[in-house]
Formats: C-alpha cells, structure tokens, sequence
C-alpha cells in the first residue's frame, strides 16, 4: 500500500467511528482518555473546528502525552490564531501537563489577542484562580483598570470577579471609574452589590444596589436583581438591615396582580431566611393556588424550602413531582396544618395529626412537566439525594428522548458526585440521539474533562 493510501481511508474511517449510538461502557473508562475520544468523533464530524482540537490537546495534557497535546494545539492555532478562546484553552493544557512557563507564555497570549480590552484579562485571571495561584492576578487587574474607559461594562464584569477573588482595593477601583462612563448600566452596579453580599461587606452592597435603581429608576429588573441577591448571597443580619429597601423593591418589581410562581417562590424564600414561616407558606399557598401552577410549581416550592434548610419540607414538595398527580396532592409543609398524601407518591409522609389542610387538585402535565423533573433531579442530585434524583431525569429522558443536552448536563453532574455508573448510563442515553451531532461529542467530552480539577502549578514563581 502506498504512503497516501491510509490517508484516503480516513474519511471512511471517520464516518465508522460515529456510525453507531456510544455505549455505557465507553464512558467509563478513564475521564481523560474518553475526553480524548470525543474530541476525536467531534473532529470526525467536522475537522476544522479549533476548538475541538483544543478539547483533544487538553485530553492528552490531562494522560501526559505532550508531544501529542502540542500537535493538536499547533493545528487549533493554525485554524484560529487569534482567537482568545483557543489560547486559553491551551493555557488549560499546559496547566494539566504542569508546565507554568508555557501556560503563562499562552495566557500572554489571551491578553494580547484583544489588547485594548479587559475581557482577555479577566480571562487570564479566572484560569489563574481554578489553580489557586492568585500571584498574576494583581497585574491583570493594573491593566484593566488603564483599559476601564474603551470598555466599561467588561472592567465592571472584571470588578465582580477581583472582589470574590479578595482583591478588594482593585475591584473597587475598577467600578469607581466605569460609574461615570456607564451611568445607565444598572447591571453592572446591582452585580458589584451582590458580589459585596458575597464578601460580606453588606454596606457597600446597600449603596452599590441604590445606584443600580438611581441608574434607571424606571426599571423594575434592577430591583428585582436586588432581591434575588439578598436571597441568595446575602445573611438573615443583612436581609433584616435592608427591609425597608427590600419591602420597596418587592412592591415596585412584584405588585400583586402581576405574581408568578416565580416571583412568589422569590418572595416566600425571603421570609423563610427572616424567619417568617407563616408568611412563607401564604406564599407558598398563592402558588399552587396560581392559574399557572403546574409541576414546575411545585419544584419552585421544594427549592425554596431546600435552600432555606428545611428538608423534610422539601422533599415532600418534589414527591408531588415526582408523582404527577394533581388530585389531592399533598401540601405537608405545614400550610394550613395538615392535609393528606397524594396516593402513588414515592415515600409520602403520613398525614399530621390533626388534618384539615387546604387540598388542591392541579394539573401537573401542564406548564412544562419536563422542565420541572429535569430541574427537580438537578436540585435534588446537587444535595446528594440519588435515589430520588434518578426517576426524575429518567422521566424527563422518556418525555424527550432527543434532548441530548439534558442528558449530557445530567451525566456530568453524576460523574462530579462520584456516580459513574449512573453518569456513564445518562451519557450514552443521550448518545442514542446525539451520536451523529458533534455538539453532543464536544459537551461531553468538555464534561468529562472538566470532572478532572486543573493541578496546582508546581512551581508558582518561578
């Protein structure tokens, strides 16, 4: 056979490598080198895509193999040489191969591919930060705050980052110069207040919020951003502090007549971290009460309590999702004092002594049930509870057997809770549709990777 023969194969060679839907088993095997087979049938389906030879370069960074990862970052450059992405994805590489000089070398790269603008530089800093070594942080940010005038609203997105970071003085620094160049932009000020929440530096928040509304006093969306930080990042103290503020906020952004489950579970999950329970389950009542009310409803319900801490709570919510029966389901959390379980929900709690609660018989097939099971086995796997995280995203599969991305987000989160037989099986379910997609064979070969936590440089300073 002649040398140029194999090289005529290959495209059949290609086509056979993604003929046929993965098998569970192909998933587990070691993350690294199953990446690496990804990257290869995404390439297979389209060759001149860089960031699919940066995801095979990373692979092979992440088994050892750096003749090889080099390859394969040499060809993402020469299909992209100037593009940011790619230098940061090899950057990631040489991280893996625990090469500090020639991920620097590539970062340098990052900064130089958009040399008037901070985004490359918040880039840099953010891969910096997965590998805990903050050293090369406080340059990046001395660059951005000269680059802060040409693109504000990037050096406020960098501002947020330095400030969970712990580079205090320089995030403040950058958002003291992008106020006055983007005085419209409530965005980037209501996100450097919840970034404040997030270091505990709640008087910074407060201010940082009141400009966000000052920015644009007629949108509702700041004041709605507002709330939704003080629920997530902010403490009981911080919450109790700005009450006036919050009170406001909520009868500007929510009037009643226009309260969705959303908006309500917001609400009910603020007076819940107050300690308001009753107040909470009025809320809670008006949602399942909603003429929206369907399934998700009731995955907004047991996130709430979740969140607030109360278990038992919320999984006898996510149970009336689990069951799909809206006939008498069960409202046990403690609205009007008692009730009665749904009958066929998994694991349903007896009913309280002393019943005589609210009943309600709501239609949980409408208002997106798939969504709704999808995000209740999101919920539910994050905290650890397995057995009841699996029959949701197993019914959501079944509702939609072609959304590959659900299952692929699903699998990634098993294999990031140790569960890689079940992740491995989520995975290859989603290969049946998706096998022919190279989208499918990036995101999951991105997933395994990203299983695979960056090293630690070995040398910091070198």
């Amino acid at each position: 056979m002649s040398p140029v023969r194999p090289l005529l194969l290959l495209p059949a060679l290609a086509v056979t490598l993604v003929a046929q839907a993965p098998t569970e088993a192909l998933f587990l095997g070691d993350p690294a080198a199953v990446a690496r087979t990804c990257a290869d049938r995404a390439l297979a389906l389209k060759a001149g895509k860089e960031e699919f030879h940066v995801l095979r370069g990373q692979a092979l960074a992440a088994e050892g193999r750096r003749a090889e990862a080099e390859a394969a970052f040499t060809q993402a450059l020469r299909l992209a040489p100037r593009d940011m992405d790619t230098h940061a994805g090899i950057a990631r590489g040489y991280l893996r191969l625990g090469d500090r000089r020639a991920a620097q070398a590539a970062l340098d790269a990052v900064v130089a591919t958009r040399p008037k603008s901070p985004v490359p530089c918040r880039l840099a800093a953010q891969i910096w930060r997965e590998v805990g070594d903050l050293g090369p942080v406080r340059p990046l940010a001395e660059k951005a705050l000269q680059l802060a005038p040409q693109a504000p609203a990037a050096a406020a997105e960098f501002a947020v980052d330095l400030l969970d970071m712990g580079f205090a003085k320089e995030a403040f620094a950058l958002m003291e110069v992008v106020q006055p160049l983007a005085p419209k932009n409530w965005e980037v000020r209501a996100s450097f207040g919840a970034a404040c929440l997030r270091a505990h530096r709640p008087k910074d928040a407060e201010t940082w919020f009141q400009r966000a509304i000052l920015a644009y006093p007629r949108e509702v969306d700041s004041r709605k951003a507002m709330v939704h930080a003080y629920v997530e990042f902010g403490t009981r103290e911080d919450c109790l502090a700005a009450r006036p503020a919050l009170q406001e906020a909520l009868d500007i952004a929510y009037p009643p007549k226009d309260r969705d489950p959303e908006a309500l579970a917001l609400m009910a999950r603020l007076h819940l971290l107050l300690g308001e329970r009753e107040e909470a389950e009025a809320r809670f009542r008006e949602i399942v009460m909603h003429k929206e009310a369907g399934a998700e409803a009731f995955r907004l319900i047991g996130n709430a309590w979740m969140k607030a801490g109360f278990e038992a709570e919320a999984l006898r919510a996510y149970d009336v999702v689990i069951s799909g029966k809206g006939v008498g389901a069960y409202l046990g959390f403690g609205i009007g004092g008692g009730g009665t379980p749904t009958p066929g929900i998994p694991g349903a709690p007896p009913a309280p002594v002393g019943g005589g609660g609210p009943m309600f018989g709501i239609d949980l097939a409408q208002i997106n049930r798939k969504r709704a099971l999808f995000d209740a086995a999101v919920d539910l796997a994050t905290l650890g509870f397995k057995a009841r995280a699996l029959p949701l995203a197993d019914e959501a599969y079944l509702m939609d057997p072609e959304d590959f991305d659900n299952m692929a987000t699903f699998g990634k989160l098993c294999f990031q809770k140790g569960w890689r037989v079940e992740g491995a099986r989520y995975l290859a379910l989603g290969g049946k549709k998706g096998y022919k997609d190279r989208e499918y064979w990036f995101a999951v070969g991105q997933a395994l990777l990203e299983t695979l936590p960056l090293p630690a440089p070995a040398s910091p300073h070198p």
